[in-house]
C-alpha cells in the first residue's frame, strides 16, 4: 500500500513539473515594471510622446521571429536618426529641450535573449538617447501599458500642451497597435493582442487626455474612432486610407519643425504633421501620405455660430431618420442601400478592407442623390444637408483640413470612413466578437441598428458586390493567424496570378497583401486568422475557365506558431445575387504541413493534397533550455521515487 501511494505521489510529482514549465512561462510574463523615480523636470510648452510597436508583424514574418519585420526596422530607424546623424539626423534640433521633451516607448520584436519583444523606455536629446527603463516583455496592445506610458511622462515631464504619436498596423474601428507576441484576449491558439477603440480611449482618458493624437497607422481616419476620443482628445491628424510604409517616418518632418519653434500651439503642430503628410520632407522614399486630416474633435459637441444642433447631435438625429425609413418598409430600404451599397468602389491602394468600410460623406451623397425613393424623404433629407455641409473642411468643421492625392480624386475620400460592411458574414468574424456594438458611436445613435437592419437572412444576398454579376467567395478561418492561405489562377504565360501575403520581393504592398488577380478583393482580421476573398469570374482567364481547374487553394503552415488545429474552407460560386453552388472542406494541418485543394470549373472541390508534411515534434523540437529544466526536475521526482523505495525496503 505505501509503494502504491509512493508511486501515485510520483506521477503526481512529475505532471505538476511539466505543468510548471507551461505556468512558469506564462507568469513570467505578467511582472511588475520598474519603478521609475526619476525627478519631475521643469515645466515645458510640449511633451511629445511616441508610442513605438515595434512587435508587430508584416507579410515577412513567419513563427515566433519577427525581428526581420519591416515596420519595427522603420521605427527603430525613426528613433536613431531623431536624435543623432543617422539617415540623415538628427531631426531634433539643438537646443530644444528647453521648451520641449520627447519620451518614446518602444517595444523591440524578438531578439535572443528577448524572444518576446522588449520594452525600453528612452528620452531622446539632441546627439544623446537615455534609457529610462527597460520593462522587458510588454503588451502594447494593453490600454494599461499606454495608460501607464501616459501617466509618466505627464508626472516626470510636465508641459503645457501633450502630443501623442502612435506607430504600427491600423484597422480604424476595429483597434490599433498590433503587438505580435501578447497573449490573445479571445483565442488561446491566436497571436497578437491589439489596442481596441474602447482601450485607445480608456487609456487617454484616465490619464488625463492629450491635445494633439497623431495616427502613423493606416485607416485611422474612422468615424467611429473620432466619436469615440472626442472627449478627450483636441485635435487628431491621421488618414482614413491605407498607408505605404514610409509614413512610419512622419516623427521626423513633426518633430524638426517642433524642435525649431518649441512654442508652437496645438494647431500648429497638426499642421506641422499635416503639410509634412502632404508634402514630406525628410523621408526616405518617394511616397507621400494617400490621404491626411486634421480633425477638430472639440467640434463634434460644439454649439454652432448661428445656433442649431451640434454636429453629434445632428448625426444621431440623422441615424434616427434612417432607422425609421427601415421600419416604414423593410424590403423597399433594404432594396435601396443594397444598390447604393454596391456602388461603393474604392482604389485598392486606398481601401484594402473596402468590404467593411465606406466615405461617410460620399454615403451621405448617394443618399441626396436617390432622396425622392425614400418614405422618409423630409427627415433624411434634413439631417443629411446639414451634416454634408458641415463636413466640408473648415475652421467651424470637424475636419479642419483635408488632402487626398491628386491620383486619387475619384475615390470620394472626405475624411471620414464609417463601418458598412456589404455581408453579415464579414461583419460579424472582423476582430473581437461582438466589440463593435460596445463602441460609443452605437451606444450613441442607431448607426449600429441602421447597418444590422439591412442584412436578410443569410443564406441570401441582398448586396450585389461591386454589382459583379457572378463571382467566387473563399472564407478561410478562423485558425492560427501565422498559418496563409493563398489562391492560385493559371494563365497561359508567365507565372499563375497570386492573392495572399505578398512576397517580400513586392515593395509598397501596403503593408500586407498581394492581389494580381484583376478586381479581386481581400479581407482579413489579422488576430483570428479569417479571411475572405472575392474573385470575379470575368478575371478567371479564357483558358482557365474551360478546362477542368479554375484556381488552387493553397494552405501554408510552414511558420505556424502553434499544434495540429483544423482548416475550414468554404467556396461560394455567386451569379445574380445568389448563390448558385457552395462546399466546404475541412482537414487538418500540422506545423509545417503545406496542403492544396483545387476549385473545378465545373464547381467542384478536389480532395487535399499535401504538398509538405508537417515537422517532427516530440522532445526533439523543444529547445535546449526547456528540454534540460525538464531532464533535470524530472531526474528530481526519479531520485525521490529511489528514496522513497530505499525507506521502504529497510
Amino acid at each position: 500500500m505505501i509503494r502504491h501511494k509512493s508511486r501515485i505521489f510520483t506521477v503526481i510529482l512529475i505532471i505538476c513539473i511539466l505543468f510548471s514549465i507551461q505556468f512558469s512561462n506564462n507568469t513570467s510574463a505578467i511582472k511588475n515594471r520598474p519603478i521609475i523615480k526619476n525627478e519631475p523636470k521643469l515645466n515645458k510648452n510640449w511633451t511629445f510622446m511616441l508610442y513605438f510597436c515595434a512587435d508587430t508583424r508584416d507579410d515577412y514574418v513567419y513563427g515566433l521571429d519577427n525581428s526581420g519585420n519591416d515596420l519595427g526596422a522603420v521605427m527603430l530607424q525613426t528613433i536613431n536618426s531623431l536624435y543623432k546623424s543617422d539617415h540623415g539626423g538628427p531631426f531634433l534640433q539643438s537646443g530644444f529641450q528647453t521648451n520641449l521633451n520627447v519620451i518614446a516607448l518602444y517595444d523591440h520584436p524578438y531578439y535572443s535573449g528577448h524572444p518576446k519583444g522588449n520594452g525600453k523606455l528612452y528620452e531622446l536629446q539632441h546627439g544623446n538617447l537615455i534609457t529610462l527603463a527597460e520593462y522587458g516583455e510588454t503588451n502594447m496592445g494593453d490600454s494599461q501599458t499606454l495608460e501607464d506610458f501616459i501617466s509618466y511622462c505627464k508626472i516626470n515631464y510636465p508641459a503645457n500642451n501633450y502630443a501623442l504619436l502612435l506607430s504600427d498596423h491600423g484597422r480604424g474601428y476595429a483597434g490599433f497597435c498590433y503587438d505580435y507576441h501578447a497573449p490573445h484576449p479571445y483565442w488561446q491558439y491566436a497571436l497578437g493582442d491589439c489596442l481596441t477603440v474602447e482601450e485607445l480611449d480608456t487609456a487617454i482618458e484616465n490619464s488625463g487626455g492629450v491635445d494633439v493624437l497623431f495616427f502613423d497607422t493606416c485607416l485611422a481616419g474612422s468615424f467611429e474612432v473620432m466619436w469615440q476620443l472626442a472627449d478627450d482628445v483636441h485635435y487628431v491628424v491621421a488618414g482614413q486610407a491605407s498607408q505605404s510604409l514610409e509614413v512610419l517616418y512622419h516623427p521626423r518632418d513633426i518633430l524638426w519643425e517642433l524642435s525649431g519653434y518649441t512654442a508652437a500651439d496645438p494647431y500648429t503642430l497638426c499642421d506641422y504633421g499635416f503639410q509634412s503628410g502632404v508634402s514630406p520632407v525628410h523621408y526616405s522614399g518617394i511616397w507621400s501620405w494617400r490621404d491626411i486630416n486634421i480633425y477638430d474633435l472639440s467640434k463634434f459637441h460644439a454649439i454652432q455660430p448661428l445656433g442649431g444642433n451640434t454636429f453629434a447631435y445632428e448625426f444621431e438625429l440623422f441615424t434616427d431618420a434612417l432607422c425609421e425609413e427601415i421600419s416604414l418598409n423593410k424590403t423597399h430600404a433594404q432594396k435601396i442601400f443594397g444598390e447604393m451599397r454596391s456602388e461603393f468602389v474604392y482604389d485598392y491602394w486606398l481601401y484594402k478592407t473596402n468590404s467593411m468600410m465606406i466615405d461617410l460623406g460620399n454615403f451621405i451623397q448617394k443618399i441626396m442623390d436617390r432622396i425622392y425613393l425614400f418614405n422618409n424623404a423630409v427627415n433624411i433629407e434634413q439631417h443629411a444637408v446639414s451634416l454634408l455641409g458641415r463636413l466640408n473642411p473648415g475652421i467651424n468643421s470637424p475636419i479642419r483640413n483635408n488632402f487626398v492625392a491628386s491620383y486619387y480624386t475619384d475615390d470620394n475620400l472626405t475624411g471620414f470612413s464609417i463601418c458598412f460592411p456589404y455581408t453579415m458574414w464579414m461583419y460579424q468574424e472582423y476582430l473581437y466578437p461582438n466589440f463593435y456594438n460596445d463602441l460609443d458611436i452605437s451606444v450613441d445613435t442607431c448607426w449600429n441598428n441602421f447597418i444590422f437592419s439591412l442584412y436578410p437572412p443569410p443564406d441570401s444576398f441582398i448586396f450585389d458586390h461591386y454589382d459583379l454579376p457572378e463571382l467566387y467567395q473563399i472564407h478561410f478561418g478562423p485558425i492560427d493567424p501565422t498559418i496563409d492561405m493563398h489562391i492560385y489562377v493559371d494563365r497561359i504565360d508567365g507565372d499563375p496570378m497570386h492573392i495572399g501575403y505578398a512576397s517580400p520581393s513586392l515593395l509598397h504592398d501596403n503593408m500586407g497583401v498581394e492581389l494580381e488577380v484583376p478586381g479581386a478583393s481581400f479581407v482579413d482580421d489579422m488576430l483570428f486568422g479569417t479571411c475572405t476573398v472575392q474573385i470575379p469570374a470575368t478575371s478567371l482567364p479564357v483558358n482557365v475557365k474551360s478546362n477542368d481547374q479554375a484556381f488552387s487553394i493553397v494552405v501554408n503552415a510552414s511558420g505556424a506558431a502553434s499544434a495540429t488545429q483544423d482548416v475550414n474552407i468554404t467556396v461560394s460560386h455567386v451569379t445574380d445575387n445568389e448563390v448558385v453552388w457552395e462546399a466546404t472542406k475541412t482537414s487538418e494541418i500540422g506545423v509545417g504541413q503545406i496542403l492544396r485543394l483545387n476549385v473545378t470549373a465545373n464547381d467542384q472541390l478536389t480532395e487535399w493534397e499535401e504538398l509538405k508534411p508537417p515537422n517532427k515534434t516530440g522532445f526533439i523540437s523543444l529547445n535546449k533550455p526547456k528540454l534540460a529544466f525538464i531532464i533535470v526536475l524530472s531526474t528530481i521526482a526519479i531520485v525521490i521515487e529511489f528514496k522513497r523505495k530505499k525507506r521502504n525496503t529497510n
